[in-house]
């Protein structure tokens, strides 16, 4: 059967029967759809008889959260789809109604097939159901011209599972911070604003359970933090996390899907508490069983923090450090008039810079410029440079406590070793080490018979260590401090240079360079630095490629240049691919410690002068990581060697 990018899952059986009937349906919804698989909700439809059937309203009960909760836990198994729960027709118990969209919603990823599991006998193509089922489609929600449709009946109840699904969460996944016990068919209260934060590196199922309780809970505005700059520098392998632009563009596509009706705020979190700790319009957080301890701290932090005076001891949204006075450094005593942008309640609108009101408080301060898609506001990373503006609000009043709910963590039965036994980015980044992230590099000039991996890293990453097990693999390897020694030597190419250019008081009595007093002389000196780079790296790019030659000859096909500065020096040039071998820098300051007898600001200040493991990464097709134990190192570089045979071309035999 065909197999299509995009698809639409129109789920009918009552939600008492649901829940152990989501695995098969899913795997068989896995076998037609391989990229978007979206899922509409509607226990009890039917798509029989002459009427055309509509859409209504599903209270958003918990037992339903649980229903969706354990609909991402099945899903984690098709990891090559992008599930997502549209959630327009669920309705939380609210007084206030949400605006009501009689239009078709328009979908990122339109559906070219509509799957759906109601249970009919007759499976064939000029099926009345199927025709019912296009048209019931087609009103809710942007589909492809040429839309197909399909019946999982009864082929989904004949599936077999081989094991019960191990990381299926209990029928409690959601637990509101309240000890009075709740029943499954207890309708979820509804709230105007609330909040929820993460990383969203990656966005998986996890993210989605979190993220899509958040938007059942609000009904007019969701606020979302995303961890930025300080947060991040505590990730394991950071430098493989996505840029905040990228997790930003990704989350505002999937909640638009999910709930075009919210508006949605999208801002850097720089410290723990963010726009919940500050905010007084928010109503309820929405946490994880990991970080609701956090959440309790934000409540305790609203109670002590923001006085009836109204003096803010931290930034409104999180944006920024205390502002004890830093308000006025941006708005000034000058009395210029300045329209700023303006992030409000309600839109972002433009007004003139407002001094009063804020002597006895700055006030908030926030940058931003409105962009995205739909209902989306979004504030740019924090890595840009900053212009916080002054909002013209009234004084803040006193906070009230959150609402907490508690997202139970989906665990991974499939995990490996040094991987979390939950669904989470960590484990993804874990597991991208080794793997090629990008093209590799056209070479035409090289030997045509020979592969060349440039393999670098900050001072302390083990790049040495690596290049020894690449060795023990069959790689020829070219250390770059040890083509320098050579050049540096009496009668090498480098070494008249080299003096001519520093001057005899460089030498020891023997005439041999003292590498010491030259790294004196260029140490902290870019000028006296880019003379002696200039000599240096054109020359051991040159004995590089004569080591390459040499390769060849012994009929090696894969050769590695083991170079610290490989980026620096241009050598990408003459490489197929990089790969870089990355650590946590305070590893690395230990290992330099304890390895060269230095003091930790000599280790640091020598960090500091080379391109950062997060520059390196950028650039690098591999990233490889030293950071557990040997053996664990080993299989990571002997992953990365098996990928690597695969991959490169058909070497004829040596000579």
């Amino acid at each position: 059967m065909a197999v299509f990018r995009s698809g639409l899952l129109v789920l009918t059986t009552p939600l008492s029967s649901l829940t152990p009937r989501l695995v098969p349906i899913l795997t068989s919804a896995a076998q037609l759809v391989n990229h978007t698989l979206y899922v509409h909700l509607q226990p009890g439809l039917s798509l029989e008889g002459p009427v055309q059937p509509e859409s209504s309203p599903v209270q958003a009960t918990f037992e339903v959260l649980d229903l969706i909760t354990h609909l991402y836990a099945g899903a984690d198994v098709h990891r090559h789809l992008d599930v997502r729960v549209l959630l327009s027709n669920i309705r939380a118990k609210s007084a206030f109604l949400p605006p009501q969209f009689s239009s078709v919603q328009n979908l990122a990823r339109p559906p070219e097939v509509v799957l759906t599991d109601f249970q009919t006998l007759d499976g064939g193509q000029y099926n009345p159901v199927k025709q019912q089922l296009e048209r019931y489609a087609t009103s809710l929600y942007s589909c492809c011209p040429q839309l197909a449709s399909v019946l999982l009946y009864p082929e989904y109840g004949s599936t077999e599972l081989s094991v019960e699904p191990q990381d299926a969460p209990s029928s409690s996944t959601i637990k509101p911070a309240s000890p009075v016990a709740r029943s499954p068919k207890q309708p979820v209260r509804g709230y105007h604003r609330g909040a929820v934060g993460g990383t969203f590196d990656r966005l998986h199922n996890a993210h989605k359970v979190l993220l899509s309780v958040s938007c059942i809970l609000a009904q007019e505005r969701l606020v979302v933090g995303v961890a930025d700059k300080d947060l991040l520098k505590s990730k394991l392998l950071p430098e493989l996390l996505q840029p905040y632009e990228v997790r930003v563009e990704h989350l505002s596509e999937f909640l638009v899907d999910i709930k075009p009706s919210l508006t949605f705020d999208l801002i850097p979190l720089l410290d723990p508490y963010g726009p919940a700790g500050s905010d007084p319009s928010l109503e309820f957080l929405v946490v994880s069983e990991e970080t609701y301890r956090g959440g309790m701290a934000v409540n305790r932090f609203r109670l002590e923090n923001v006085t009836p005076e109204g003096d803010w001891q931290r930034e409104w949204m999180g944006m920024g450090t205390a502002i004890m006075g830093g308000c006025w450094k941006y708005c000034g005593l000058r009395k210029r008039k300045r329209r700023l942008w303006v992030m409000g309640r309600g839109r972002g609108e433009l007004a003139p810079e407002c001094l009063m009101n804020w002597r006895r408080s700055p006030g908030r301060s926030v940058w931003g410029r409105i962009r995205g898609r739909l209902g989306v506001r979004v504030c740019p990373s924090s890595s840009h440079p900053s212009f916080p503006l002054c909002t013209s609000s009234p004084l803040p009043q006193d906070l009230e406590e959150l609402a907490l709910y508690q997202i139970q963590l989906l665990k991974d039965p499939k995990h490996m070793e040094n991987e979390e036994d939950k669904v989470s980015s960590s484990s993804f980044r874990h597991q991208m080490l080794g793997n090629l992230l990008r093209p590799p590099y056209e070479r035409p000039e090289l030997p045509p018979n020979l592969y060349v991996i440039g393999l670098t890293g900050i001072s302390g990453s083990g790049k040495s260590s690596v290049a020894h097990r690449l060795k023990g693999l069959g790689a020829y390897i070219i250390d770059s401090d040890h083509l320098g020694h050579r050049a540096y030597a009496p009668g090498g190419p480098a070494y008249q240079p080299v003096v001519e250019a520093f001057g005899p008081d460089i030498l020891h009595k023997d005439g041999i360079i003292n590498r010491k007093i030259l790294g004196s002389r260029v140490f902290g000196n870019k000028k006296q630095l880019k003379i002696l780079t200039d000599i240096m790296w054109p020359i051991i790019a040159k004995m590089a490629q004569e080591e390459m030659d040499l390769a060849v000859t012994e009929g090696k096909h894969v050769c590695v240049i083991d170079a610290a500065m490989l980026l620096e020096a241009g050598w990408q040039n003459m490489v197929h691919e990089v790969w870089t071998v990355i650590i946590p820098e305070t590893e690395a300051v230990r290992r330099i410690v304890e390895r060269d007898g230095l003091s930790e600001a000599a280790a640091q200040s020598r960090l500091q002068s080379q391109m950062s493991g997060q520059q390196l990464v950028d650039q690098s097709h591999v990233v490889l990581s030293t950071l557990w134990e040997p053996q664990v190192t080993q299989r990571l570089v002997e992953k990365a060697w098996n990928l690597l045979q695969k991959r490169i071309p058909k070497m004829p035999s040596g000579p």
